[in-house]
């Protein structure tokens, strides 16, 4: 089909290496896209929100200029958490307090998505929406 070998598999050689930069590029940015979100010099605004049994039992917009989810709501009086090696683990939100003979336990959402980390390394950025829902069962 080609008569010259070499230059068949130098352009296809070429053709994957741009597929796999521009595949690597896609992922870089989708893993980053909320880094681009900006904040203004008098820090950020997040939203938390604290849910039980799918209703808001508390709703609230913090000013922060904390990164840290942890460090910008721990004064709030929103959350109470025991501190262990692994960081903190949220036991009261709202004034609940979850049963663990209920095996019950909050789990924290950004946006719309289940946080990958722990509250002490969740990184936060203007206009978040942070849901701590009462879930239970393990």
């Amino acid at each position: 089909m080609f008569k010259n070998k070499k230059l068949f598999y130098g352009i296809l050689s070429s053709v994957v290496m741009v597929l796999i930069a521009v595949a690597l590029i896609w992922v870089y940015n989708s893993q980053n896209s909320r880094k681009d979100v900006t904040t203004t010099d008098n820090g950020m605004m997040i939203t938390v929100k604290v849910i039980v049994d799918d209703e808001v039992k508390l709703e609230k917009e913090i000013k922060t200029e904390e990164e840290l989810l942890w460090d910008a709501i721990k004064d709030e009086g929103i959350i109470e958490a025991d501190e262990s090696q692994y960081g903190h683990f949220v036991t009261t939100a709202a004034g609940i307090t979850v049963d663990s003979e209920k095996q019950q336990w909050w789990f924290i959402e950004v946006n719309g998505e289940g946080a990958a980390v722990g509250i002490d390394d969740l990184n936060i950025y203007d206009k978040d929406v942070i849901v701590f829902e009462l879930k239970t069962g393990w």
